[in-house]
């Protein structure tokens, strides 16, 4: 095995995680390896009461078992063997961010079995050990695992024995795992994609790009952006679709391969090709071990100001990690419809319906897709934030909206803070690339810059 690995096995309290965790550290060390257990509860807090056992702490100990685990891959460690509950999608975040930043491959498995199941086995524990039949239900019955993890594989631990579990899982670990990507980018993942087929009547899907066709500018262009490859294979039917028809590639890194690809090939076959309009996305890079808020500032006064003025508003933020993900949806449309963008029909209706592309990894809940909208003190939706992890612990802001009522409150200040400080992990930090441009309040916010682009590639 040429590549370190981390295994991540979750699940409900007796799903039989422990069991499987051991007997797999047992298999992996007789097969040479260099194996470090980590299991969570070793890390934990105990709390009593139970209900005083908050999200907050929860993220804390899972934070110190990150630290511990990344001094064990600097020791040499091969595989890194995580046991724990991990139901909070901000966990699963931290662990991909953390070991993908370092090239590790992760493997992710969850342990399910039937409620009584669960019951019967907490019972069947040493006393000590047993947990409330209330917290098995409370745990088993908890929203949160409706949320999919990608790549996640699910094993029934009823169904499959300790030993085929970890047969199972072993024999994952020993394959050589494929190469870590050059790049990872959200507009090509396959819910990206999904959004794509519902939003636009007519397409051209390639291996890993999707030009569409916009009917209000007739016009082709990329809904794929940053950085992406066309396969080698595919280069001549490229190039038929270029000759026949004029294509914009939208929001390309200057210094991505793509950008290269395309130049290059246009002038290969006498194509005209001119960058529509090019300049600086701002990203926010926030470091580890800092609060948020003071790090934004330190920097600019007036962001200072606004952040001030904004927090003397009372208002509430959910997030669809935590709250009816198809309800703050409609609350975020009606923000979306409520303000300037409608006026100027750019709003996400108007935008060849551009709430379709979002929609698919809303209702998959997927850990990837992260919303936040802000209500003021009756209740009313002000402000909306939408942002997209790429895979790799790296978020982009898709969207950014307030309503009028919501910009007199200061709302979309509120709601972005907020938002960033939901998604920063203590360990790894944040950096969110904010994908616009010309933003008078991004500009207030970034740290760094990269250079972006419009190409358009014309017979």
């Amino acid at each position: 095995m040429k590549h370190k690995t981390v295994v991540v096995i979750r699940g409900t309290p007796a799903s039989g995680k422990s069991t499987t965790c051991n007997r797999l550290k047992d298999v992996m060390l007789a097969q040479g390896l260099t194996v470090s257990y980590l299991p969570w509860d070793t890390f934990h807090h105990f709390v009593e009461p139970r209900t005083s056992l908050t999200p907050k702490i929860i993220m804390e100990d899972t934070l110190r078992l990150l630290k511990v685990a990344d001094d064990c891959l600097d020791a040499g460690s091969d595989l890194i063997i995580l046991d724990g509950v991990f139901i909070y999608p901000e966990e699963i975040d931290a662990i991909h961010s953390l070991f993908t930043q370092k090239g590790v491959r992760t493997l992710h498995y969850r342990l399910v079995a039937q409620e009584p199941t669960l019951i019967t086995r907490n019972q069947e524990r040493a006393i000590k050990d047993r947990l409330p039949a209330s917290r098995i239900r409370e745990v088993a019955q908890d929203s949160l695992w409706d949320y999919n993890v990608p790549h996640e594989t699910l094993l029934d631990s009823a169904k499959y024995s300790p030993d085929r579990i970890v047969a199972l899982i072993s024999q994952v670990i020993m394959q050589q795992s494929a190469p870590i990507a050059l790049f990872t980018n959200p507009t090509t993942s396959h819910l990206w994609r999904l959004g794509t087929a519902l939003r636009y009547l007519e397409f051209r899907r390639f291996e890993h790009v999707d030009l569409v066709w916009q009917e209000g500018q007739q016009q082709w262009q990329s809904n794929t952006f940053f950085d992406f490859t066309f396969m080698a294979q595919e280069e001549k039917a490229l190039l038929s679709f270029l000759k026949r028809q004029p294509v914009l590639f939208k929001y390309l890194n200057a210094k991505s391969r793509a950008y290269f690809y395309l130049h290059d090939l246009a002038q290969q076959q006498g194509l005209q090709c001119h960058e529509e309009s090019k300049w600086s996305a701002p990203i926010v890079n926030i470091p580890p071990e800092t609060t948020v808020a003071d790090f934004l500032i330190q920097h600019s006064t007036r962001l200072k100001r606004s952040i001030k003025k904004a927090r003397n508003h009372h208002t509430v933020t959910r997030y669809s990690t935590s709250s009816q993900t198809q309800q703050l949806w409609q609350d975020a449309l009606y923000v979306d419809a409520k303000g300037w963008k409608t006026i100027q029909q750019s709003d996400m209706r108007s935008l060849s319906r551009e709430d379709l592309q979002y929609l698919p990894g809303l209702l998959a809940k997927s850990n990837q897709y992260h919303l936040a909208v802000t209500y003021d003190d009756n209740g009313t939706p002000g402000a909306w934030s939408l942002m997209i992890n790429n895979g790799a612990g790296q978020w982009y802001a898709a969207k950014w909206g307030c309503s009028y009522q919501g910009r007199e409150k200061l709302m979309g200040i509120n709601c972005l803070i907020s938002h960033l400080e939901t998604l920063y992990c203590p360990y790894t930090g944040l950096q969110i690339d904010l994908w616009g441009r010309e933003n008078e309040f991004y500009d207030q916010l970034a740290n760094e810059y990269i250079e972006r682009l419009h190409l358009r590639i014309t017979p």
